[in-house]
Formats: C-alpha cells, structure tokens, sequence
C-alpha cells in the first residue's frame, strides 16, 4: 500500500508540475496551429509550454480558421506580429503583447478592440469587423491604420503623428481631424457622412479618396504631391486643382458642381477624369479646350463644355429679400451684378445685417465661412444654420421663430442675441471666449455656462430654467434671470461688489441665493429677489436621489458628471449633462435617479441587477445598452430618438420598438433561455432604418422584416422560427437562420447577400441564384435533396454536409476556398475547376474516386469513410493533413505532398506507402493494411506513428528523435529499434501481438522494463544492443535472485563465474541507486538501501546479454 501511494504522489507531483507550465489554448483551431509551429512548438509535444510561447518574438500567422477564441495569446509576451484575421472572433485580448508591432485582426465579429498596451504598433488592419470605438491614443508609432467597413461613428488619430496611411472607409464618421498628420500621403475616407475635410495640415498627401460623403467644401490648394483626387458623390459646388500639378487621376462626378478648374498645366498626364452627373456644371476651366474635347467629353454631361476661363458660381439664395439685401450691399457683391458669386461670399469677412427684413429663409449664409458679425434678429426665421460660419464673433438672431440653435460649429462666438424664439435647449460649451448672452423669452430648462468664464452680461429671464450656477463666470457684472422657475441661484463668482446690474425676481421657490458677501447681497440686491429669498455664503443645492449605492458611487466618479468633486449628484450637473454614462459591471440593481439625466445621449449599464429600467424622461437617449441585467420588461415608448439598442441576455417576455422609428441596430438576443425569459414575438415593422437586427437565442416562432428596407445584417438563429419573412433586401449582407424549425427560405430579393447560415433547419430546397455575392454559405443539417451554386461566382465557403445530396457541381465556383460536403450520398465529386480550394471534407459518402489534382492550394482533405479505390493526391504541394482511412485503396501516392504533416490512412489495403518525400511529417497512422515494409527514416519530424495489424517484419525509428508514440502490435515483427535518445518522452507504446519479437532496442533497458514491460510479449526482452540474428551468437546471462521480495539484502547466482561483473540497481523513476563493478563474480550479495518499492538490477558481463530482474523490497 505504501508503494502505491508512493507512486500515486510522485506521478501528481510530476503531472501538476506539467500542466502549471502549460498556456491555456481553449481552441483547438487555434492550438493546432500553434503545435504545428515548430519554431513555437520547439520541443514538439502535444501542448504549448510557457517558457515556448515566453521565448519565442516572432509572428504568428492564422488567418481563415475558423478561431473563435484566442485565449492563449497573452502568453506569447513577445510577439512582434499577428495575423489572426478572417476568423469568427468576438473578442481579442492583445494587452499582454506589449511588443506587437503589426496587427491582422480583418473579417472577424469584433465589437470591441483595446489597444492600449500596444506602445509599439505600427501597423493595424482592423477592417470588416463590428467595431463601434477605435482608441489609438496610446499608438504613436502608428503609421499604417486600415479600419474600414466597421460601425465607428468618431475616429481621433491626433495622437499619430506618424500616420502615412488611413483606410477607415466604410464607417459612419461624422469628423475627421487630420491636423496632426504631417506625414499622411495616403487618406481613404470615402462612405462615411463628412461634411467637411480639411486637408491643409497634409503637405504630403498623394492620395485622397474621400467620395461617398456629404462634403461641401474641399479645398485642394496646399497639396501640391496630390496625385489622385476622388471626390465623387458628394454635395460639392467648387472644385479646384489649379494648384496641383501632378495630379493624374480626377473623379468629381456626381456632385452639385457648378464649377470645376482642372487648369494645372498638367492635364496630358490625367489618366483618369469624371466628371458625370453634375447636372449644374456647364463649364470646366482646363488646359486645352481642344484636347479636353477629344479625350474627356465622355467623361462629362452632355451640356458641359470646356474653356481656358469659366464663370464662378453663385451662391444659391432662395429668398429674395434676403439676396436682395446682398446684392445691394457693394461690399459683398463685389462686381456689381445680380448674383453672388461663390467666391465673393467666401472671401468676404464683414458684418452682414439683415435685421428686421422679415426674411423667411437664411439659405446662403452657409457660403460666407469669413463674416463676423451677423444681425437677423426681427425676422421670421424658424430656423439657422451657422455651421459654416466659423469666424462668427457676434451673432444676433433674436425675435424669431427658432426652436434650435446649434452654435457648437462657432468657437469664437462673444456675443449671442436670441431673445424672444422658442429654443428649448442652448448648449454654449463650444464658446469659451462668449462675453455676452440675451436669451431671455425662451423656452429653456437649464443653461449650463461653466465653460464661458469670460461671460460679463447674462439676461436669462422668462425660462423655466430650474437651476443656475454662475460661480465659474469670474467676469459677469450683469445678471438678469427673472420670471423663471429657480430653486437654485449661485452667484458666488468673487466679483458680487462689480455688478451693474442684477435682478432675480419672479422666482417664487426661491429661497437662498449663494453670494460673495451675504451682508452686501442684503444691502444692495434684497429688492432684487422674492420675499422668502435670503442670501447666504452657502447654499444647499437640489440633489438627485440615487438610492441604488453602487450606482451613486459610479456618478461620484465621474468627474464630467460630478463637476465640483463633492459626495452628491447635484440637479444642476444632471441637467446639464449630455454625454455618456457608462456604469457596467457594477452590480447596480436599480438606476433611479437616471431619470434627473434628461440630456443624457448614451446609457451603458450592461452587466448589473437590473429588474426594471425607468427612461421615460430621457427623451435624447440615442445609445442604450443594458444588456447582461435580469430586466423582464422595457419600455422605450418616450426615446424616440434612441438609434442602438442593446438588451441581450435579459428575461425579457415582450419587447416593444414601435416607438423607435430611428433604430438602426437592436440586439434582443438570449431573452429565450428556459427559465429565464420567454421571448416569442418581435413586431419592428416601425422600425424602417433598421440595419442590424439580432435576434438569436429565443422562442420567435415567426419574425417578419419586410418593412426594414435598410436591413444589412439579420441575426434570427436559435428560434422557434417556423417561416421567416424576408422580403426585398437590398442591402442585406448577413443572413443567420440556422437552428430553427423554417420549411423554407426565400433569399432571390436580396442580391447583396454575402453571408448565409441556415443549417440544421428543415428546409427540402434552397434557392441562391439570384444571390451573385454569395462569399459563405452554411446550409448543413438539412433535408435538401439538391444544392444548385452555380449563379455563385465568388463563393469561398460552403458548408452542405449531413443532407441527402446525392450530386454536387462546384464547377461554377472558381474562388471556392472550403468545402464540406460530407455525410450526404455523393456517389462522385469533381473539384477540378475549383484551384482556390483549401479544405476539403467529403468524408461518409459512396466516392469510388477522387482526383483533387487540380486543387493546388490544397491543405486538408477528408475522404475517409467512403468506397474510394483511388485517390488521386499527386499535385497537391501545400497538402498538410489527409485522412482516406477507411476506403478501398490498394496504393496512395503522397510523394508530391511535401507539406504534409498528418497522414491518416488506416483501413485500406494498402501494400506498401512511401512517405520519404514528406520530410514534415508529424503524425502516421496506416494500420490495418498489408503493409510489409514501412521506412520513416526520413520523417525527422515524425511524432505519432500507428502502423499495428500490417505484415511488418521489421521497424528502425532510431532517427526519430521527435517520436513520442509508438502503435506497432500484431505485426510479424522480428526486429524493432527504437534508440532515438527520447523514450522518456513518450506518452504509448504497444507492440504486443509479436511473438517472434525477442528484443527491442531500446534508450535504456531498464527504463523500458520498468514503463513498457506490459506492452510487449512476455518472451521479449529490452536491450541497448540487440542482435537480429543469432550469428553473433551472443548468450544471455543467467540470473536469479533470492530472497525477493527482500528486506533489504539479496543474493544473485550468475550460474558460473564470469570475469568484469558489472551490477547497476535502479528504482523505478529510473535513478541509479548502486551501480558496481567486480573483476570476478558467480554469486554476489547485495543490499539495496532507500525506501520500500520496487527496484530493477541489471547484470552485464562482457560478450553476453546483459540480464535484468525486477525485485520488490519491504
């Protein structure tokens, strides 16, 4: 017993020691690829150690997997490159690999991409992902940065100073700031929503492709390198590339052009021009009319024509009196005519008063981006876009009619009228030099003037404004804030004793102003403020109630929330706050209070206790992710702006989206576990901008999107779906149905469709040929008798397996990268015209033959498991793993396969196979055939080698010193060497079933003994030198031991006395406890010192076989 539970704690002890060294890889995609690394997996095991992923700095190359998790990667510390893109991860955590410097994360399902520990990076493509937020701040050696085709709505490389190249196309970018980009040479912004570009900070720039946006303005003038300038389908009037002489490429079609000056000296050179679709372009100012004639005029409408010299455009000016107003003043309309032209409303930068005009419409003000002072106060304006005003220093606009003013676009804003209007909400954070503000007789309920410390005359009166806090406005000397409803004034800005004025009357909740000097206040401003006002040093202001702890605390933490630091969230800082909370993963089990947040765009409170969730009174909320909670309702009745909704993993049993006709993305996944939520009916027939819905993982029965014309990507798998109604999809790229209970599928009016998962449905027919952009088809799990992808040109994946298909033409699928097609009734298969084709699963069907020749780019091939008789593998170089077990092979022919590292061909009846051309060859297993021979003496590389149940005579992998299993039982073996100095290392060896096996050759006789003496026949014996004949005539010793089992000492009797004994006792690790030499022995007494166990003694005598016995001492 003793020895027993001796060997039990040495083998945990040895065993735990293994796996604390041992990285983590969950996927076994993943790990595979690792393992197949030599230069990783160096010591050429089955696991991945951490001092081989520590070691090793170099790359790590796996794209096209199918990895879902790369848990695993944190190990590799010194990781210089990855290329982990096209794959199915969620996920990627990269915060270890502090030296990364090139990053292939593309095509992936990635929300979410921290950057933050990779100083060193300087080359990311990220693109074709689901990335909502990129954070390059910690990334200054950026230089090469391809996002596109993500879901980023902003994008600040202010801190990549170093940035040659941007790709982050695709997206839906708003802004791009690109002024602290000296070194950009190459900018790719196209499908987003810009408005404006600017470009002058980029000298260097060679490249700009920038069409698909909603750009106005571009000016081209200080990018003199400009080479190529695509700018089409954009709302430009004005282009000019006069100042870029190298300019060879120019595509400005499809804007509102009404003048375009190509005259650079260097329109021979322009390879590319287009200019179509500019129905308001008559005329383009270029070189040499003649030749523009000849060479461009189907490059342009046909009214356009083209001159050494065009006339500039006018600014568009619907209302009269308001043109007529300009037109009558000279300084604008600089030429005296009727209109005004473009360039005279850009290049002027005077006051523009049209004050009490009744003008109606200020269109046109936009082209004036110099003025400074505008006046169109006394109007009948409802509204006024200034935007493009930038210089604007004084802006009255007051007795209107607006209901919103956006001066955010308006940074040096001092002085704002605009009084008497019906403005509900005035967010002056953007104009911090703002001096003066009248915006008395509106409809305000707060007014936030923290960030306008230079502000000295603020007139407020007739709001419903609550709360006002004026301690950050050093400068105000005049206040007025009458007629509202205040229950907090602060006024304590250290300069009471300066006021001009200051009146707060009408205010009847009122009951305490905060002043500098309490005593003064009282002298001077008491007939200022209602009767039940006192003016005191300190004043309690309103606090929201938060009861919920964890919540409170994550606000107190938020300094843009909790402005002045202190232990409660006061109403002022709730109502003017418009920007994100984020309070996941705190275990907040309720957020009232939230409902003070009236501003409040963005709601992140995923993760946490929720059961309910109150917004009725967050009517700007846009973002709202509270998935992660145990919600069981949710009402977004009052967020009719909300665009992202976010709500998986909840008990929801109703959810209710009528309300939300702006939603572009909803994820309502996991609301259908049992026990959890019940989930079963989702009506977003309101919803018409919708692109993204996720809906997988509940209990819809039936789910209808024909009303979501928008629709891109629809994720509805692990249903109870018993129809689906697609409809018409333009745009619909991502289609997931698997697991479900649909009959049937109608995808012929979606033509944009890339992307189609309906396995393990219950479909007899599915028809994509009206789906030419077909990349990824998952039909598997079905009932279909046929598949038909012909009309599928660019298909690369197709997964059709476990069906009833008794034919499949892949002939039309030239890009085809994966097939499986297995478990179906496929009697013959030809993949010949299919030379992308890197895996191939065809295995459980009724093949006779296979040729996959044609396959060069071949690396994996199942076809075991069907009735082939010939396999055709002779052209295919880059084959790495085959599995034809199985079959009816009488011969394989793998000479040609130089890659090939797994080999699988049991089951035949093969005769011989030759593998000596597959020098990386890691695992063989060829049992059950006729094999008479097998040489693997050029398989350096070999590490698991199964050949038992053959008509082996003979077996040498003494030079495979990498083997760490061995499977050769019931062959005809009469001599087996395997001496290849790793023995210890091996995981199996059986070699039983060989009764004419006498010897086998061995690392060390004993070890062998002790570990593999079940796995042979009883008469074979281990040596370090076996004889495989008996020419040499080498007897063995003859040898007893008595007593055994021992105490302690023992007697051997060698039978006759022999000259050089040498004995050598070992335990069962195989650590040698006595070993000695004598000059002459017959019988010799021994005492085996240590503990009770089991020992092994070997005696060798010069010219005989050294004999070994096993003795048990207690």
């Amino acid at each position: 017993m003793k020895n027993i539970t001796l060997s039990l704690i040495l083998t945990l002890l040895f065993t735990t020691g293994l796996t604390a060294q041992v990285v983590d890889i969950p996927n076994p995609y993943f790990k595979a690829a690792l393992l197949a690394n030599p230069v990783i997996n160096t010591n050429g095991d089955g696991e991945i150690q951490v001092a081989e992923a520590e070691a090793y700095n170099g790359p790590i190359y796996v794209p096209s997997m199918e990895i879902a998790d790369l848990t695993g990667i944190e190990a590799f510390t010194g990781l210089d490159s990855l290329d982990c893109g096209d794959n199915q991860l969620t996920a990627l955590d990269i915060s270890s690999n502090s030296a990364l410097v090139y990053l292939d994360c593309r095509s992936n399902e990635l929300t979410a991409l921290d950057l933050s520990g990779n100083p060193a990076l300087n080359w990311l493509l990220c693109h074709n992902n689901q990335l909502t937020s990129l954070d390059l701040s910690n990334n200054p050696a950026m230089i090469y940065l391809q996002c596109r085709s993500n879901d980023l709505t902003s994008l600040n490389v202010s801190s990549n100073p170093a940035l040659a190249l941007l790709r982050c196309n695709a997206n839906q970018l708003a802004a791009l700031d690109l002024s602290g980009n000296p070194f950009l040479t190459r900018l790719y912004c196209y499908d987003n929503q810009l408005t404006r570009l600017d470009v002058s900070q980029n000298p260097l720039l060679e490249k700009l492709e920038c069409d698909k946006n909603r750009l106005n303005y571009l000016d081209v003038g200080s990018n003199s390198l400009l080479e190529d300038l695509i700018c089409h389908d954009n709302q430009l009037i004005l282009v000019d590339v006069s100042s870029n002489p190298v300019l060879t490429v120019l595509e400005c079609g499809g804007n509102r052009l009404e003048y375009l000056n190509v005259q650079n000296a260097n329109n021979l050179n322009i390879t590319n021009f287009d200019a179509l679709n500019n129905p308001g372009l008559s005329c383009i100012q270029v070189d040499d009319p003649a030749w523009a004639m000849d060479n461009w005029a189907s490059f342009v409408d046909p009214t356009v024509s083209f001159s050494t010299f065009c006339v500039a455009p006018v600014v568009n000016i619907p209302d009269a009196t308001f043109k007529a107003a300009l037109v009558d003043n000279a300084s604008i309309n600089t030429d005296g005519d009727d209109e005004i032209q473009v360039s005279e409303a850009q290049a002027f930068d005077g006051v523009i008063n049209v004050s009490g005009l009744n003008i109606g419409n200020m269109t046109g003000i936009e082209a004036f981006p110099a003025i400074e002072f505008l006046d169109c106060s006394g109007n009948e304006l409802d509204s006024l876009d200034i935007g493009e005003n930038r210089s604007l220093r004084i802006l009255r606009c007051g007795d209107n009619q607006l209901v919103s003013l956006d001066v955010s676009a308006n940074l040096s804003l001092i002085h704002l009228d605009c009084a008497n209007n019906h403005l509900e909400v005035l967010d002056m954070r953007f104009n911090p030099g703002l001096e003066y503000l009248n915006c008395r007789n509106n409809q305000l309920e707060n007014l936030d003037l923290r960030m306008n410390p230079a502000l000295a005359h603020l007139n407020c009166s007739g709001n419903d404004i609550t709360i006002l806090g004026l301690s950050s406005n050093p400068a105000l000397n005049y206040l007025n804030c009458s007629d509202n409803q205040l229950l907090y004034l602060n006024v304590q800005n250290g300069n009471n004793t300066n006021f001009i004025s200051f009146n707060a009357l009408g205010n009847p909740g009122l009951t305490c102003v905060q002043v500098d000097d309490p005593a003064w206040a009282t002298t001077q401003w008491s007939v200022f403020v209602g009767q039940m006002a006192f003016f005191n040093a300190f004043c309690d202001a309103p606090t929201v109630a938060i009861p919920d702890a964890s919540f409170k605390a994550a606000l107190l933490n938020n300094a843009s929330i909790n402005t002045n630091g202190d232990g409660e969230i006061q109403v002022a800082e709730a109502q003017v706050y418009e920007g994100a909370i984020d309070v996941s993963g705190r275990n907040i089990a309720s957020l009232t209070g939230i409902e003070a947040f009236k501003g409040v765009d963005t709601l992140i409170c995923a993760d946490n206790q929720l059961t309910s969730l109150d917004l009725s009174l967050n009517p700007e909320l846009v973002y709202l992710d509270c998935s992660y909670n145990r919600l069981t309702s949710l009402d977004m009745a009052a967020n009719p702006a909300l665009v992202y909704l976010d709500c998986f993993y909840n008990r929801l049993d109703e959810l209710n989206v009528s309300s939300n006709p702006a939603l572009i993305s909803l994820d309502c996944s996991y609301n259908g576990i049992p026990g959890f939520g019940t989930l079963s009916v989702l009506d977003v027939s309101s919803n018409p901008a919708l692109q993204r819905l996720i809906c997988h993982d509940n209990q819809l029965t039936s789910l209808d999107v024909r009303m979501n014309p928008a629709l891109a990507e629809l994720r509805c798998q692990a249903n109870q779906l018993a129809s689906l109604e697609v409809g018409p999809k333009p745009v619909l790229e991502r289609l997931y149905c698997s697991d479900n209970q649909l009959a049937g599928l109608d995808v012929t009016l979606c033509p944009a469709l890339a992307f189609l998962e309906c396995r393990t449905n219950s479909l007899t027919g599915l028809d994509v040929s009206a789906n030419p952009a077909l990349i990824h088809l998952r039909c598997n799990a079905n009932l279909l008798a046929g598949l038909h992808v012909s009309a599928n040109p660019v298909l690369e994946r197709l997964y059709c397996y476990d069906n009833q298909l008794a034919s499949l033409d892949v002939s039309a699928n030239p890009a085809l990268e994966r097939l499986e097609c297995h478990k179906n009734l496929l009697g013959s298969l030809d993949v010949s015209a299919n030379p992308a084709l890197k895996e191939l699963a065809c295995y459980d069907n009724q093949l006779t033959s296979l040729d996959v020749s044609s396959s060069l780019a071949l690396e994996i091939l199942e076809c075991y498991e069907n009735e082939l008789t010939s396999l055709m593998v002779r052209s295919n170089p880059a084959l790495e793993y085959l599995d034809c077990h199985s079959n009816n092979l009488p011969g394989l022919d793998v000479t040609s396969c130089l890659a090939l590292a797994e080999l699988f061909c049991s089951f035949n009846q093969l005769e011989s196979l030759e593998v000596s051309a597959n020098p990386a060859l890691l695992t063989l297993s060829c049992s059950i055939n006729q094999l008479a021979g097998l040489d693997v003496s050029a398989n350096l590389a070999l590490a698991d080698l199964s050949c038992s149940r053959n008509q082996l005579a003979s077996l040498d992998v003494s030079g495979n010193t990498n083997l760490r299993r061995l499977i050769c039982s019931y062959n005809q073996l009469t001599h087996l060497n395997i001496q290849n100095g790793n023995n210890t290392s091996f995981s199996d060896f059986f070699a039983l079933g060989n009764p004419g096996l006498v010897c086998v050759q061995v690392d060390d006789a004993i070890w062998a003994s002790a570990n593999w003496g079940a796995d042979v026949e009883p008469n074979t014996i281990f040596s370090t030198d076996c004889t495989t004949g008996t020419s040499e005539g080498r007897e063995k010793v003859s040898l007893s031991v008595s007593p055994n089992p021992t105490t302690g000492w023992l007697t051997l009797s060698l039978g006759a006395t022999y000259s050089q004994v040498t004995v050598e006792v070992r335990d069962v690790i195989g650590k040698t406890i006595l070993r000695k030499t004598y000059p002459s022995a017959s019988q010799l007494d021994l005492e085996i010192g240590g503990s009770s166990g089991l020992y092994f003694i070997q005696v060798s005598i010069e010219d005989r076989e050294a004999a070994i016995v096993r003795v048990a001492k207690h």
